[in-house]
């Protein structure tokens, strides 16, 4: 350049859509500064010291319009109001950028209720931003110039000056020998380093931005209405969303595409959406309104469900659309449902306004009630035209024809048996012949609920055979899997030494099994009585030492044979379980290990009252189910918690879920717990 500014001209094409990215780097010399930045000055004779390297680069985004792409597209219906099930047609003109209409173009044409897209909160997207997005520049570029070395400017001008002595004393006054003394001075120069201040090596030019890439029923045909009115009223039934969604049409010569819509029967503002292709490269979107209203509406708000036995009051809003008060009567036909105060009313409805009526009403059974709600208001007379006044039709619009204002609605919803239910199981024995059971029905059921059921076996643990054959074979042995394998045989020996179930280890064999896995955990155990998972010398878990104990104590209960250090080893581990329990566990956890370490005393016969007490005094009644149902154990029959465990009793109760023959309890343990 040979001035401070220049101008670029750059051909902008279609094809660069949307933006095209500029990049500018200048490269040259600027002159040497100081430490302090101050330019070093040029002696008298032109003479100096060089010039050093510099080079700036500077990039913008240049936005290319997007409108020769985009379509306008208007998506008008015939009629803009329509009573529910009208029927009209949308026509969608599709036109360019310039005006001119696209024939050929493809568009989809959607025709929903709004108050769904509201509630949804969902909005058409722009597809020319979706299918033309910001251009990146996809490279970057890198400078070397910043890595030459420049010397300090004193020691270069120290250096020069023994140069041109060099020079002074050279024959021919410095032109001879190395080529000449400027060509080695000038060499020497190169040769010198010194970094680059960082405000020299800062772009001259500022990057712009990048743009953001964007992605019929009749109520009563026998009676008319109080006007005289004999015309049935259409009954409202079909309340679907979406009126129509036409996937493809195709606009003519004129660039106009057309769609028929018959409404559903709601009453409401359905939105048009068209989206509108040309080719591979146009697109664009239009919305309009179609609104569905009568002069007289009627909407029930029924709820979405009932339960057998639920009363309720079933709420009507009746609005009135004219410009004149009206009287209104008001019907409601149920079945499955019972209307216990009356199946009509009469209302005023002012003008424009609305009015909600309430029909007190009781689920009859279970299955589905369905409610059936009429309208209607007698039309006002017309006025005598005044003299030279056109005379027009009378006012219509109305579901009924002639002298009355009419609208009729029908909604269902389920009703379901009991959300509670409660179970009762009894139990016998059949050795010889049959045997008899007595029974009770309980007195408070509701009628056409419940029922009996038989069922019988040999024994529960013919369902239990393969289940512990494969827990008795599992080959892999932490001291948690092992300490569970020796709880479950510690809690069925009496059962499989009784009924020796068909392939079934011998009394011999489960023995054999259980000396094994009593002997692993004693190789597993640390000196404080811990344990770690797989082996000696790990990380102790707090949970885990007490749930081996566990299993050391009803295997003794079952008289098999604990060895005796780890017994003791185990038992003033969980004595003294506060110690162990590291300080950052969540309290809720803290206190579950103490309640099961309580436990597993109590189980060894060394049960500690004092210390249960105070931890259900301190736990939150329904913290957890392991916790409360520990302590329980404990203090069962303890006087001074009684009142305390009638509560815990209680809360069970209430959170058990039953069946004929079991509950249980659903709960978790969030993160953290160990």
């Amino acid at each position: 350049f040979n001035s401070a500014t220049a101008t670029l001209k750059l051909p902008i094409t279609d094809a660069q859509t949307p933006n095209v990215f500029v990049q500018l780097d200048l490269v040259g010399a600027a002159e040497r500064t100081l430490t302090d930045g101050t330019t070093i000055p040029r002696s008298a004779g032109g003479r100096g010291l060089p010039k050093r390297p510099a080079f700036a680069s500077g990039s913008l985004s240049l936005s290319v319009s997007t409108a020769p792409r985009r379509l306008t597209v208007t998506a008008t219906p015939t009629e803009s109001k329509l009573e529910p099930g009208g029927t009209t047609e949308i026509a969608v003109a599709v036109k360019d950028w310039k005006g001119n209409p696209v024939a050929g173009g493809e568009a989809a044409v959607a025709v929903v209720d709004e108050s769904v897209l509201a509630l949804a909160g969902w909005s058409l997207g722009d597809p020319i931003a979706a299918f033309y997005p910001a251009r990146y520049p996809g490279a970057n570029d890198w400078h070397l110039r910043s890595y030459v070395r420049l010397s300090d400017p004193q020691l270069i001008r120290k250096e020069s000056r023994n140069v041109q002595q060099l020079r002074g004393a050279m024959p021919g006054g410095g032109t001879g020998g190395f080529g000449g003394g400027r060509a080695m001075a000038d060499g020497m120069v190169m040769d010198m380093a010194a970094p680059m201040s960082e405000a020299s090596s800062r772009m001259m030019f500022k990057s712009a931005p990048m743009p953001s890439a964007k992605p019929g029923m009749a109520f009563d045909r026998k009676e008319g209405g109080e006007a005289g009115d004999s015309s049935p009223i259409r009954l409202r039934e079909n309340f679907d969303a979406l009126a129509v969604f036409a996937a493809s049409v195709t606009t003519d010569a004129d660039g106009i595409a057309k769609v028929k819509v018959k409404l559903p029967d709601n009453l409401t503002r359905y939105r048009i959406v068209a989206v509108a292709v040309e080719g591979e490269r146009r697109a664009g979107t239009g919305e309009s309104n179609l609104t569905a209203r009568l002069p007289l509406m009627a909407r029930p708000s029924a709820p979405r469900f009932l339960n057998f036995g639920d009363k309720f009051e079933l709420p009507i809003t009746i609005q009135n659309q004219t410009d004149s008060p009206m009287t209104v009567d008001v019907a409601v036909r149920a079945t499955n449902a019972t209307l216990t105060d009356g199946k009509g009313r009469r209302v005023a409805v002012p003008a424009n306004g609305r009015v909600e009526v309430r029909f007190p009403t009781e689920a009859a059974k279970p299955g589905t009630a369905r409610f059936q709600v009429a309208a209607s208001a007698p039309k006002p007379a017309p006025q005598p035209p005044v003299t030279g006044e056109l005379v027009g039709s009378p006012i219509t619009g109305g579901q009924g024809a002639g002298t009355s204002y009419a609208d009729a609605a029908e909604v269902s919803l389920p009703v379901w048996t009991p959300a509670t239910t409660e179970a009762f199981a009894t139990y016998g024995v059949l050795d010889n012949g049959a045997a008899a059971q007595a029974i009770q029905a309980p007195g408070d059921v509701q009628p056409g609920f419940g029922g009996l059921e038989v069922t019988t076996s040999s024994t529960a643990l013919q369902e239990l055979t393969d289940a512990y054959i494969y827990l008795l074979e599992y080959p892999y042995g932490c001291a948690e899997q092992i300490s569970s394998r020796v709880l479950t045989t510690a809690a069925l020996k009496d059962v499989l030494t009784a009924f020796k179930p068909r392939d079934m280890p011998d009394a011999a064999a489960l023995n054999a099994a259980m000396d094994r896995d009593l002997k692993r955990l004693e190789e597993l155990q640390n000196g404080d009585g811990s344990f770690g998972f797989w082996a000696r010398g790990e990380r102790p878990w707090p949970y885990l030492g007490v749930h081996v104990a566990h299993a050391f104590a009803r295997a003794k209960q079952k008289d098999f044979a604990v060895p005796e250090d780890a017994w003791k080893r185990s038992m003033a581990y969980v004595k003294n379980i506060e110690q162990y329990i590291p300080g950052d566990y969540p309290e809720s956890c803290k206190r579950m290990i103490r309640a099961y370490a309580l436990y597993v005393r109590s189980l060894a016969g060394d049960k500690d009252l004092e210390k249960s007490r105070k931890l259900l005094a301190e736990t939150p009644l329904g913290e957890s189910v392991e916790t409360t149902a520990w302590l329980l154990n404990i203090l069962s029959g303890d006087a001074a918690s009684a009142g305390k465990l009638g509560e815990i009793r209680r809360w069970l109760d209430n959170h058990a879920t039953e069946t004929a023959g079991a509950a249980h309890f659903s709960f978790s343990y969030g993160d953290g717990a160990y």
